[in-house]
């Protein structure tokens, strides 16, 4: 697996499209449509292609998982993708954990014990190292929490057009009641409202905030 460097999505090593962002990345060689291939085939095999492609990958995914716009994924992709994910959100844990070390250390050495200690065993902690190791840390974070917004970025919109109610449901909820507390219908405003699809999920409705709405009913 490699990493695409304008989205952070994982896609397999032998595509030349990420299928997320539809960038190239290049020197790969993609099986299914390379950029010599989308000059010369025709728009019906290209679009035929493009549906049996992973949308995470862009590999071929003859027996994947169907969304409700038609758009298919492996399920290995899925996984994949909430683990990284995963993996991000315990990066940040552990490296806010060291901060916070490191901060405790440096205060430590402001108090009267340790300046007796450095008085008679002549060591002195190096303040600016552990700060500099502080800026390290906090510059990993900033790094980490970019490529994590990324990749729930491209969860989202995996979301967005989940079969069923996606697992993120009671978010997308919660944002829907804080953006309008009202009754879409006739603006009322009800202590107990209900988030609702504008056209229904078995009429190909999709989870986007624009096919939700409160409302009473």
């Amino acid at each position: 697996m490699i990493e695409c460097p304008y989205c952070g999505i994982s896609v397999d090593d032998d595509v030349q499209q990420c299928g997320y962002c539809k960038s190239y990345l290049e020197d790969k060689q993609d099986a299914n449509v390379s950029k010599e291939e989308l000059n010369s085939q025709s728009l019906k095999t290209i679009t035929k292609q493009i549906e049996t492609s992973c949308i995470l990958c862009n590999a071929h995914c003859l027996n994947g998982e169907i969304l409700s716009n038609g758009s298919v994924y492996h399920e290995k992709c899925f996984r994949r993708l909430k683990e990284n994910i995963e993996n991000i959100e315990i990066d940040i844990s552990a490296y806010t954990i060291e901060i916070i070390n490191i901060s405790h250390k440096i205060r430590e050495t402001h108090s009267v014990l340790n300046r007796i200690k450095s008085f008679i065993f002549r060591e002195r902690p190096d303040i600016e190292t552990m700060k500099l190791q502080i800026q390290e840390y906090q510059q990993e974070i900033h790094e980490l929490k970019i490529k994590g917004k990324n990749l729930r970025s491209v969860l989202s919109k995996l979301y967005n057009y989940w079969p069923d109610y996606p697992p993120d449901w009671e978010e997308r909820k919660q944002k829907v009641r804080q953006s309008f507390p009202f009754c879409d219908r006739c603006g009322e405003d009800y202590s107990t409202l209900h988030v609702h699809h504008k056209i229904r999920i078995s009429r190909g409705g999709d989870h986007t905030t624009s096919n939700l709405t409160n409302c009473i009913m």
